[in-house]
């Protein structure tokens, strides 16, 4: 009797270790992910652009975005609309931006055919919407990016 009460008992700790890892797994995990996203995402999301350049879109997103598998990407990410001169526009994101992380710009203006086929060089899958249909419905001229790939394992859903 004593022996089946044992059994009983590390089977439930079994259980329940199993139930905690897939838990971790599926919302621990991906919360700290967010949380790190946030941050990333603050310093850039947080600059105001300058007089003359309308914000079009914006993102920030954990997941795939690049390369092969079994990593995750953090992107974040600006679509504008302006009528300054590119070196006003990367001297004014640069200057303000106070993050680490290396800031980008994507001229559309420069993209290879102005049409549906353009091709996207960032290699930034997130990014080919963009590219390719929103910057033409809007007129948008240039994405302001920052890309951290393969940040962290792929211990979260999102990125596998």
């Amino acid at each position: 009797m004593k022996k089946n009460i044992k059994k009983f008992v590390i089977i439930i700790l079994i259980v329940i270790f199993l139930c905690l890892a897939v838990l971790a797994y599926v919302w621990f995990l991906p919360m700290l992910h967010d949380k790190t996203l946030e941050k990333f995402s603050e310093q850039f999301l947080s600059i105001i652009p300058p007089q003359g350049t309308q914000v079009v879109d914006t993102l920030s997103i954990i997941g795939h975005q690049s390369g092969n598998s079994n990593h995750c990407d953090y992107l974040v990410a600006t679509l504008l609309k302006t009528k300054l001169p590119k070196s006003d526009i990367e001297t004014y994101y640069i200057n303000e931006y106070k993050g680490s992380s290396r800031i980008n710009f994507f001229w559309l203006d420069n993209a290879q055919g102005k049409d549906i086929f353009t091709v996207n060089p960032t290699g930034i899958y997130t990014l080919n919407e963009w590219v390719n249909v929103k910057s033409n419905e809007t007129q948008a001229n240039v994405i302001i990016y920052i890309f951290e790939g393969a940040m962290t394992s792929a211990l979260d859903l999102r990125c596998r």
